[in-house]
């Protein structure tokens, strides 16, 4: 229920005795004066106030008793019921048509007050369906369904998870950039002060959408990882996060990162400390001066086409061909057996990772 609050009060009479040349009090729905241009009457009872509540109409005081002054009172009224009621005092035929004015004033400030605290209370629920959302990893139900259509969301339009990551001190930017670059059945979710995930229409549009929202990005280092679509959008914001992750760790130049060229990656991780591969990047790290590791990578990168890797690394064919040969000779594996190299870009990318 929404209530007049001393603060509220105050700064109405503050607002409307600077236009008014008399003092002008508010009193609560219980007729304690909680606003006024006289501080001593604060917190008093206004008997003037409590009849106006009582009659539920504009009450008049010719002679003032006591507590009360000479002055007209009236109700504020807010969905049909009484909050509270404005007093000015004065003579009622001199002062009455500024009741009307203060009256009128103090119904629209609250009003206002009332709209942005029930867009609040949207945007929060919002936030906490939106939060749901992304850890829920079953089917929807009918009532999740029809709580998120509630709220403007429609869980059935196809949507895919975007992790953004950036330095915490942009938060704020990339958020007002976000609400004007999302459209209006797409959202964001605040995860921590570096991190938002947002839920955009999945099309063949997407990434091209994405790669023109990070051209406009000169300062705020944002990363980017993208989810494949799926009928429930936390599995989607699960891969969107794991692709960010192994993107960033791979130490590529790329700022968006997809799941659906990661995903195999994503599955080797599940090697992480098997010893065999460790000693493979171990022995190689041994070589550091041959930079074995940095010519595995590029070989790997560059799907062993010999030109453009020695071009690459800047060195001579038979440097390249003499560093593969002792890539072979370190780990017992040959970067030209198709075997050999799954088993060195395995061991590569979960030195990574």
């Amino acid at each position: 229920m929404i209530t007049l609050t001393p603060q509220q009060a105050q700064n109405i009479v503050d607002r409307m005795m600077n236009v008014i040349p008399y003092n002008v009090n508010i009193m609560n729905d219980k007729g304690i004066i909680i606003g006024s241009g006289d501080k001593n009457r604060l917190y008093k009872l206004h008997e003037g106030a409590m009849e106006a509540i009582s009659n539920k109409k504009m009450i008049e005081i010719m002679m003032g008793g006591v507590g009360t002054k000479p002055g007209v009172n009236t109700p504020i009224i807010f969905q049909d019921k009484i909050i509270g009621v404005i007093g000015i005092t004065g003579e009622p035929n001199v002062v009455r048509p500024f009741v009307e004015l203060v009256r009128i004033t103090a119904e629209l400030l609250v009003n206002q007050e009332y709209v942005l605290f029930q867009r609040r209370i949207n945007e929060q629920l919002k936030d906490e369906f939106l939060f749901e959302l992304i850890y829920l990893n079953k089917n929807y139900s009918q009532d999740f369904r029809e709580r998120g259509d509630s709220l403007g969301i429609d869980v059935s339009i196809p949507r895919v998870a975007v992790v953004l990551t950036f330095r915490d001190e942009y938060l704020e930017k990339v958020k007002g950039k976000l609400i004007n670059f999302l459209r209006i059945d797409e959202f964001h979710l605040k995860l921590n002060p570096s991190t938002i995930v947002a839920f955009m229409f999945y099309d063949s549009l997407v990434i091209k959408r994405l790669e023109k929202f990070l051209s406009k990005d000169e300062e705020c280092c944002i990363q980017i990882g993208i989810g494949i679509h799926e009928n429930v959008f936390g599995i989607s914001f699960k891969q969107a996060t794991k692709a960010i992750k192994i993107g960033k760790k791979l130490e590529n130049e790329n700022k968006i990162h997809l799941y659906k060229d990661l995903a195999f990656i994503s599955l080797l991780a599940s090697f992480k400390g098997n010893n065999d591969m460790e000693k493979i990047i171990k022995s190689l790290e041994v070589e550091n001066q041959l930079n074995l590791l940095s010519t595995l990578s590029t070989y790997i990168n560059m799907s062993g086409q010999v030109n453009k890797i020695a071009d690459s690394l800047h060195i001579h064919r038979n440097t390249l061909n003499y560093r593969l040969e002792k890539i072979e000779e370190v780990t017992g594996k040959n970067p030209k057996n198709f075997i050999d190299l799954f088993q060195l870009y395995t061991a590569y990318i979960l030195s990574k990772l």
